[in-house]
């Protein structure tokens, strides 16, 4: 009885073992399951992710392609523009420092010509600038944020991706210099991304800065202004100079202004100088002496040669090189009411009395180069008393010029009488010879200023200061670059300098 008991614990026993590994193993297996679909999950939704992030990263480059290359393009316009009105500038500024420009107008001086030219250049690129300040408005109002806003939202199609569109938002957003209100520093781009329901996010920074107002800048040759002038003193020697002679009675010379010398001065005392006083200067390197055909207004190669009388009316129309003998006897009115007028003449004959009077409201100059008889362009044949060689009317000047050939331009060895007649002469001039010496007699009356190679100054001359309206430098004028922006109205600077990089998330 007892055995038969036990067999049938026994039998119990091993059912309730059984039954305990049963659940054991059910529990086992569902933990392993569950932890299996955990894994499985989450490697899913971390594909997920990515994928989501690199469709956001996708979106995010392609816009960035799409601005850089827009604004490449843009500066590409803008750099034929530039380089186009540089290199024709230049060779301008080129045959300017050379002193020959091509297509000079007749009677139009050195640098008449250059500034028409360069205004004509600047001109002709109007079209070009036009179409560049479109380019750019397109690229601000289209591609970035337009002037004024903050953001800009660009659609972007990308394909092959397990989100529920094609289409994607990518977000541009400017981020402003917050001690310059008016500098963008450069941009952000963001774009979002769900791929089964998980989302990602990419930025980037794009180093696009934004400067306001954008101009192209060239260089201008202009004369370089500073230093002494021409025509500062009353009396300019670079030689020597001589008071005294002649006149008698006790008369001296009367001199309001500087006189300045560069030789040595003789008979100082037969002066009454009752501005500046006598003052000797080193003298200057002939080679630098500012050669007396840059004093006029163009060159004399450019007007016509004459073999007519000088007529006695004259105007800018009759501007010529006179190259016959020139008779002077008359009153001859000088009209520069239409511009400047030029009378080139190489051998004057005085044969009494005459009279230059000059009108209107520009420049009357008086050129006489000797070319077939150096040193003695004028011959006083029957000097008159009493006459006005040069009078202005009030708005009028007159520049008398006198030069020499080269080899032939030793003041001593060309001494001229200025004084064209007897007893008072009158002149309103300023005066420039250089490479000659002037005798000034005769009582002359000069109101103006007289820079000559020497001077021989008689008793009773009276020569009177007074500073022309424009006063040339005293020797060659260096040319210097002078800046020039062209405003490019409505553009703004853009440049691609701070490059780009990925921000975290």
């Amino acid at each position: 009885m007892k055995i038969i008991n036990l067999a049938k614990d026994k039998k119990g026993m091993a059912l309730i073992s059984v039954l305990v590994t049963f659940v054991v193993v059910c529990i086992l297996s569902s933990s392993v399951a569950a932890m299996v679909y955990s894994d499985t999950k989450f490697s899913l939704d971390d594909e997920n992710g990515k994928k989501a992030y690199y469709v956001a990263r996708s979106v995010v480059e392609t816009v960035e392609r799409a601005i850089l290359g827009e604004l490449t393009a843009l500066q590409d316009e803008k750099g034929d523009i530039v380089n186009g009105l540089r290199q024709e500038i230049e060779a301008l500024n080129e045959e300017y420092s050379d002193g020959v420009i091509l297509g000079a107008n007749e009677g139009e001086n050195l640098e008449d010509t250059y500034d028409r030219l360069y205004a004509e250049i600047v001109d002709s690129y109007d079209s070009e600038i036009s179409a560049y300040q479109s380019s750019y408005a397109s690229f601000r109002n289209s591609v970035l944020p337009g002037i004024g806003l903050t953001t800009y939202t660009h659609t972007v199609t990308i394909e092959g991706f397990e989100t529920t569109s094609d289409d994607f938002e990518a977000v541009i957003t400017a981020v402003w210099n917050p001690d310059q209100p008016l500098v963008i520093e450069g941009f952000r781009i963001q774009a979002t991304a769900t791929v089964n329901g998980k989302n990602a996010r990419a930025i980037k920074w794009l180093g696009i800065r934004i400067l306001p107002e954008d101009s192209i800048l060239l260089q201008t040759l202009q004369p370089n202004t500073t230093g002494p002038n021409l025509f500062d003193n009353a009396i300019y020697s670079y030689g020597d100079i001589a008071f005294g002679n002649g006149g008698g009675n006790g008369a001296v010379a009367e001199i309001t202004g500087g006189i300045i010398y560069e030789g040595d001065l003789y008979n100082g005392t037969n002066v009454n100088a009752s501005s500046v006083p006598f003052k000797q200067t080193p003298p200057t390197d002939i080679s630098t002496i500012r050669p007396p055909v840059d004093m006029l207004p163009y060159l004399p190669t450019t007007i016509d040669e004459s073999s007519t009388t000088l007529p006695a009316n004259i105007s800018k129309a009759d501007s010529a090189y006179y190259k016959n003998e020139v008779v002077l006897n008359k009153t001859y009115t000088i009209d520069t009411s239409q511009g400047d007028v030029v009378l080139k003449m190489n051998n004057v004959l005085v044969n009494g009395s005459f009279s230059f009077h000059v009108t209107g409201t520009n420049s009357f100059y008086w050129y006489i180069l000797d070319e077939a008889n150096p040193g003695v362009p004028v011959t006083v044949n029957k000097p008159a008393s009493n006459i006005d060689a040069i009078i202005c009317d009030s708005g009028a000047e007159a520049y008398l010029i006198v030069d020499q050939l080269p080899g032939d331009q030793e003041p001593d060895n060309n001494v001229l009488n200025f004084s064209f007649g007897k007893n008072m002469i009158t002149m309103e001039a300023y005066v420039y010879a250089p490479y000659s010496t002037l005798m000034l007699k005769n009582n002359l009356d000069l109101k103006g200023s007289i820079v000559a190679g020497g001077f021989d100054v008689w008793n009773g001359s009276v020569i009177t200061y007074y500073e022309p309206r424009t006063n040339p430098p005293a020797a060659n004028e260096d040319l210097v670059l002078i800046d020039l922006t062209i405003p490019l109205t409505g553009c703004d600077q853009v440049s691609y300098s701070g490059g780009s990089f990925w921000l975290k998330k």
